[in-house]
């Protein structure tokens, strides 16, 4: 469904191909769109990505009762944070975080606010384009093979809910993938934005940016 739309998109817009960056949750249904639309990529970009194997998954009356309500969710955010941080942001278990990682923690939590517009949107996310990978036998079935465009799977070591284990068996199975290990920050990476995105960059103009020279010159 969603990937269908994206291909749809780039048919609006007169864009042959893009490079594609699906993050977290997002990167479901980026996986998709590679997978029955691989002449539509330049480049594929996976980060803290959902991926076959085992991981955490929430309970849909947990869902129901947080992701429903805005104020439910604001309070437990605001008076819980430590907690929910690690369940819903990834931090992972231990972490000391510095007072700019609490601040980025907030920052992404609040940003869901308010949670009831999103209820459908995550629903989807958790409940229906990720099975098939997460927790699902099936996913052993994916056709990973199929992946045509160069990919970077980026991924933390530490990482709670997309586990590295799983990304590092999902850069096994796509044909040209390469894989950019963090070594801490958890499923925000804390404290390793700039490395991420230098990695990303670097990926991008040597597999994007090089080719396109090519044909110009």
């Amino acid at each position: 469904m969603q990937a269908d739309a994206f291909a749809s998109l780039l048919d609006a817009l007169s864009i042959e191909q893009a490079a594609v960056v699906g993050y977290s949750a997002g990167s479901a249904s980026a996986i998709q769109f590679a997978v029955r639309h691989p002449e539509r990529f330049s480049a594929l970009v996976l980060v803290e990505p959902v991926a076959p194997g085992k991981g955490p998954a929430m309970p849909k009356p947990i869902f129901t009762i947080f992701f429903k309500n805005n104020f439910i969710y604001w309070a437990t955010v605001t008076c819980f944070q430590p907690i929910v941080g690690g369940a819903w942001a990834g931090v992972p278990p231990g972490e000391r975080l510095t007072p700019e990682d609490k601040a980025d923690v907030r920052a992404l939590l609040m940003s869901l606010l308010p949670v009831s517009a999103r209820v459908d949107g995550s629903a989807f996310d958790i409940y229906v384009s990720t099975p098939g990978l997460l927790n699902d036998p099936e996913g052993n079935d994916y056709p990973f093979g199929s992946i045509r465009a160069p990919t970077l799977v980026v991924s933390a070591v530490d990482d709670p809910l997309a586990l590295h284990e799983n990304a590092r068996a999902l850069v096994e199975r796509i044909p040209n993938a390469r894989l950019q290990a963090v070594p801490g920050g958890g499923h925000a990476l804390l404290g390793h934005h700039e490395e991420v995105k230098q990695g990303i960059t670097e990926f991008l103009q040597n597999t994007v940016a090089s080719p396109l020279k090519q044909k110009e010159n």
